[in-house]
């Protein structure tokens, strides 16, 4: 590498577009029990995830998988444990 720049060590860049970063966000806040902070989703990108994705979160809130909350959407104790599969069913493309 040139001067100032970083050492390569076999480490690669992946490029995600927004509905990988919109999907990559989902996973990672609903693996925690603090969930995801939806004036910071709607900071990043630009829209407010219970207008974007409501009828899909109802369905989840009903089946007792997640829970709207002080500005938050959060995985219940039992939806925790499928944070990823929230998050894709959340994400996805059906209704």
């Amino acid at each position: 590498p040139g001067a100032g720049a970083p050492p390569d060590h076999g480490a690669t860049v992946e490029r995600v577009d927004a509905a990988g970063s919109r999907l990559e966000a989902l996973m990672l806040g609903l693996r925690t029990t603090e969930g995801i902070h939806r004036d910071r989703y709607e900071e990043r990108f630009g829209v407010d995830l219970l207008e974007e994705h409501g009828q899909k979160i109802r369905a989840l809130v009903d089946a007792g998988l997640v829970t709207p909350t002080r500005g938050r959407l959060r995985p219940t104790r039992k939806g925790i444990w499928f944070a990823d599969e929230l998050a894709v069913q959340i994400a996805g493309d059906e209704p």
